[in-house]
């Protein structure tokens, strides 16, 4: 069986810059990032349809959600509750493609905890 993998990752990057700067630049990346994803994948899906038509290819989203609320900086002291704001939200896509595609799994996330030493004492 054919096996399509998708991976993205959510939350703020340190952004590499062209021009030199004195203080770092953050990328940052949201549900938005995960739908392009899934959208991504469902192209990857129907092009390996068109081109084989002995195998049954399965796609799989893979997102790794390292999101934190009220996060100016990437390496930022953060109070607990902002840091954990994301780990029990679920990802909603729209379109769903697990629902309306049988190639298609539901998107596997994994939420990225941060190290309690980064937690502001309060």
């Amino acid at each position: 069986m054919v096996q399509e993998l998708e991976i993205k990752w959510l939350g703020k990057s340190t952004a590499i810059s062209q021009v030199p700067r004195p203080d770092p630049t953050y990328t940052e990346y949201d549900m938005p990032r995960a739908q392009s994803g899934a959208k991504q994948l469902a192209d990857y899906m129907d092009r390996e349809i068109r081109h084989s038509n002995t195998n049954s290819p399965r796609g799989y989203l893979v997102v790794f959600d390292a999101r934190r609320r009220n996060l100016k900086g990437a390496a930022d002291f953060i109070l607990k509750e902002d840091a954990l704001h994301y780990e029990n939200l679920e990802l909603h896509f729209n379109p769903d493609y697990s629902i309306t595609r049988e190639d298609f799994s539901p998107a596997y996330r994994f939420f990225m905890r941060p190290r309690q030493s980064q937690f502001l004492l309060t």
